[in-house]
């Protein structure tokens, strides 16, 4: 078979990440950016396509084009719509027209958690599974969702959203305008805000890793906290499984790199409420990518399987 080559590109709330992978998944160099430093798309687009440039160090007659995995992402119309991590995309923006017009390379794009499932199917633990979610933990809370061996768009591209749906009737605010979101509570900044309201404020803002460290240590409240994310995680994860019967759940993105203190209540609360059809039938694992690489293989896996040279 002949080896070849695809632009892989994450574009999360907080950095964008990019690299050159080839069909059996191996990296062949790899950068990220702010994504917060760019106000424009084409103006990120220009960067990334710049330093992937200078990434190349194989056959260029090999490359097959361009994937991106990025939040709000249009899978049918390779457009980002109103994603509210992203200050470049408070509208639509047709972000895979743009990057082949700048790089002369075909492009498509999805969901990034959409892109993280593609990957777990062709190169992680999902392989031969025809039905599991991927629930990635990081700035937001994003899912991707295979049903039938098919990756669930919905009729408009956009389906899938589990980080939007509703945890707590009237609670944070959420990006999108809409409150109680889940993603308000089980992400990075949900985990920052809850151990605010755990310690009353007492102890400050700190980062995960600091809440984590805490947690480690014995703290009551850090231990709280996680247990109260954990618990929201397991408790939402069990309504998606009624819905979806999925065989695995896997878990990826920062947040869900913090260990038992967070996964032993998610665990407890997920088999707590599952229908009783279900219980002891569904794992949740973390993702079987590498955490650097979960995200640049998901966007290569949608390129290889979109275009071919």
């Amino acid at each position: 078979m002949k080896k070849q080559f695809a632009a892989a590109v994450d574009v999360g709330g907080t950095n964008t990440k990019f690299g050159w992978v080839d069909n059996s998944g191996q990296l062949y160099g790899s950068g990220s950016v702010k994504t917060g430093e760019f106000s424009r798309a084409e103006d990120l687009i220009t960067r990334v396509h710049k330093e992937l440039q200078n990434l190349i160090n194989f056959d260029q007659s090999g490359i097959c084009g361009i994937g991106v995995g990025a939040p709000n992402a249009n899978y049918h119309t390779g457009c980002i719509h109103y994603a509210p991590n992203l200050d470049f995309a408070k509208s639509i923006v047709p972000f895979a027209s743009i990057f082949t017009e700048v790089s002369g390379l075909k492009c498509k794009i999805t969901n990034d958690a959409n892109a993280a499932a593609i990957g777990e199917k062709i190169y992680g633990k999902a392989q031969g599974m025809n039905d599991f979610m991927v629930v990635t933990l990081g700035t937001g809370l994003g899912s991707g969702i295979y049903t039938g061996g098919q990756v669930l768009y919905g009729s408009d591209g956009m389906a899938g959203e589990m980080g939007h749906t509703c945890l707590i009737p009237g609670g944070r605010k959420c990006g999108c305008g809409r409150l109680g979101c889940i993603e308000r509570y089980v992400s990075i900044g949900g985990l920052t805000t809850t151990f605010l309201e755990t310690t009353e404020g007492q102890k400050g803002e700190l980062r995960p890793r600091q809440i984590q460290a805490l947690a480690e240590e014995g703290d009551k409240h850090a231990i709280q906290t996680y247990k109260i994310t954990g618990e929201y995680l397991g408790l939402h994860l069990s309504s998606m499984a009624a819905l979806f019967s999925p065989e695995a759940i896997f878990l990826s993105g920062g947040l869900a790199q913090s260990g038992e203190v967070l996964l032993s209540p998610m665990r407890r609360a997920f088999e707590d409420n599952l229908l009783s059809h279900h219980k002891g039938k569904i794992k949740i694992e973390l993702s079987g990518l590498e955490k650097q690489k979960t995200a640049l293989l998901g966007a290569a896996a949608l390129a290889f399987s979109s275009f071919s040279v």
